[in-house]
């Protein structure tokens, strides 16, 4: 019922606009009008045009308590009512008070085109703006009434108190930006844009003032005004009917608010580099007018430029976390540490707690200590639910939230945990079963071979014959090599699964738990041990290079098997340009293949990323 009514409200005036406008711009306008203008009927028309379109504007808000409507709905009644006005006092009907009204008719309309950007942007971020629509509203009055008592001084403090409100909705917006995430920042900055749109009437109308005083324009310069008045007046209403309304519109599209705000500071440029060298004109003379222009336009350009910037940082916030960690360089190795330290930055929360999930369902802290998720922490990679943060604040949760999926941004992190988590558990089942096979070597085999080279070493030293005792001797030291050599075997690190099933199963067990790495070809056939070995540990080492140096997206790890050889590839599309030469790992691989009688070859990728390939002989078993 109430929506019906609000329609009815807004829709019969658009409806009665159109006769009574008519009717209106009928009457005589005599050049001696007690105005001092004249205004063709087209400029009304389009007046006329603006006021209509505004209350149709009106009738779709479903968003917004009663002040943002009825400010909506004033905006348009004072803007349809405003060329009437003027079109009866220019006509002599209806006295003083007609007179009056068409004198200040600009006050109601521009007082709501200040007042709507703030409206707006309270309604969208849900933060009150109470302090600024008072100090709007009471600078507003101190406008029109104080010029109203006839003093010099006072005329100029009404002047002073008009142009302040232009800066308000301005000063009211902006900062809120930052304070909101995803669509609601969109929405936010769309409120900004219609603040800047009072700036621009009112530049244009100071613009026009100081043409009339350098170019004796005063006709055109009315009919301008008018014009451009209805215009931004109009726009004000849609850019917060856009950002208010509950569909999603076409306006919120990025190119759009960056095509927007563009156009917008382009136009604040230009008509403060021209107003100020007409006005310099009108007071100076031609000489200085020229350079005065030109490097106002300069400034303001400049910071036009700044702010369409920031903006377009701030248009997504993942732009914002993105630029906020390549500002921290390099993360190779501590990419959630990083990533953790970003969020708390955009956050403000200072105690965020960053942790993901590993391969096997660990969940682990910046640190790298396995932890228990805070109750409530957001969801940064949307349906993968790998990457949690724990919030202090709610504000800082209701933030993140607002930022959506950021799997993009956490999927670095998410991989670099994991195959450091995947190592260290390789590296401590290693060491375990090393520790074990040394035990039972060294109590079992070692001993019983230490205890049969006693043996022999003692009967040799009985025999007589002096060729016996020296093959005895060669005999013992043989088998104390033969001891050495476990122990050393006992020292490797080989995974079970490569042992028993072999390269194949070994490589696939490597790379299931990593997100970002595929694994290609197949193997149909056992190899050499030491070629398996040798293979594992140059894929373990390629693919930890990619994720910890290369920035890589996509890992690629493929195994190729022919009668006499098995090649090894492992290719990414990071940033490229490893080196043999450079690090112990890749100069540790090298050598190892090379003892196993194969090639190790490293160069970079196409279009991008690096190749490592590993060629190992492997004759048929």
């Amino acid at each position: 019922m109430a929506h019906m009514i609000w329609r009815a409200a807004v829709t019969v005036p658009a409806a009665l606009g159109v006769p009574v406008s008519v009717a209106c711009m009928a009457v005589g306008w005599p050049a001696d009008n007690p105005m001092g203008f004249v205004i063709a009927p087209a400029i009304l028309a389009v007046m006329t045009l603006s006021g209509i379109s505004i209350l149709l504007l009106a009738g779709g808000l479903d968003q917004g308590g009663w002040a943002l409507r009825a400010a909506m709905l004033t905006l348009g009644l004072s803007t349809l009512a405003y060329p009437c006005l003027m079109a009866l006092a220019a006509a002599g009907i209806g006295g003083g008070g007609v007179l009056f009204a068409a004198g200040i008719g600009h006050w109601i309309p521009l007082t709501m085109v200040n007042l709507l950007p703030i409206l707006a942007i309270s309604t969208v971020t849900r933060r009150s703006r109470r302090a600024g629509i008072g100090l709007l509203l009471l600078l507003a009055t101190v406008a029109v009434l104080v010029p109203a008592l006839g003093e010099e001084s006072l005329a100029l403090l009404g002047s002073a108190a008009w142009l302040g409100g232009f800066a308000i909705p301005v000063l009211a917006s902006w900062p809120l930006v930052r304070g909101t995430g995803a669509e609601t920042r969109r929405r936010a900055i769309i409120c900004g844009l219609a603040s800047v749109v009072p700036v621009i009437i009112i530049g244009f109308c100071m613009m026009l003032g100081a043409a009339e005083m350098a170019l004796d324009i005063a006709g055109l310069g009315v009919s301008a005004l008018m014009v451009g008045f209805s215009l931004c007046a109009a726009g004000t209403a849609l850019l917060v009917r856009a950002a208010t309304r509950r569909a999603p519109s076409w306006l919120l599209r990025r190119r759009i608010i960056l095509a927007s705000l563009a156009v917008l500071l382009a136009l604040v440029t230009l008509i403060a580099g021209i107003g100020v060298g007409l006005a310099v004109l009108a007071s100076s003379g031609s000489a200085a007018a020229l350079p005065a222009a030109v490097l106002t336009t300069a400034v303001v350009g400049l910071g036009s430029a700044l702010l369409h910037r920031w903006a377009a940082r701030q248009i997504d916030p993942r732009d914002e976390l993105e630029s906020e960690l390549a500002a921290l360089g390099d993360a190779s190795g501590h990419r959630q540490l990083a990533l953790q330290q970003v969020l708390r930055k955009v956050t403000g929360d200072p105690g965020l707690q960053l942790v993901v999930r590993a391969g096997d369902g660990a969940w682990l802290d910046a640190d790298g200590r396995q932890v228990t998720p805070a109750a409530g922490a957001v969801v940064l990679d949307g349906s993968e639910g790998r990457a949690l943060a724990g919030c202090t604040t709610a504000r800082a949760r209701h933030r993140l939230a607002g930022l959506g999926d950021c799997s993009r941004l956490s999927a670095a992190a998410v991989l670099e945990t994991s195959i450091e988590r995947e190592a260290a558990r390789a590296d401590g089942a290693a060491i375990a079963e090393r520790q074990r096979l040394s035990r039972d070597l060294h109590d079992g085999v070692q001993a019983h071979l230490l205890g049969i080279a006693l043996n022999l070493q003692l009967s040799g030293q009985l025999l007589s014959d002096p060729g016996a005792r020296i093959l005895v001797g060669e005999t013992v030291g043989a088998m104390r090599q033969v001891v050495d050599q476990i122990r050393a075997l006992g020292a490797g690190r080989v995974p079970a699964t490569l042992a028993s099933e072999g390269l194949g199963a070994a490589l696939a067990q490597l790379v299931e738990p990593l997100d970002g790495v595929c694994q290609q070809g197949e193997l149909h056939r056992r190899h050499p041990v030491e070629v398996e070995t040798t293979a594992y540990f140059v894929a373990c080492e390629a693919v930890a290079n990619a994720v910890k140096h290369s920035g890589a997206q996509r890992i690629a790890l493929t195994v190729e098997e022919s009668r006499d050889a098995l090649i090894l590839t492992v290719s990414d599309d990071g940033s490229g340009g490893a080196d043999l030469r450079l690090g112990a790992g890749l100069r540790g691989i090298t050598e190892r293949v090379a003892a196993c009688g194969g090639l190790l070859t490293v160069r970079d990728g196409t279009p991008r990323g690096t190749v490592v390939e590993a060629s190992l002989p492997s004759g048929m078993p």
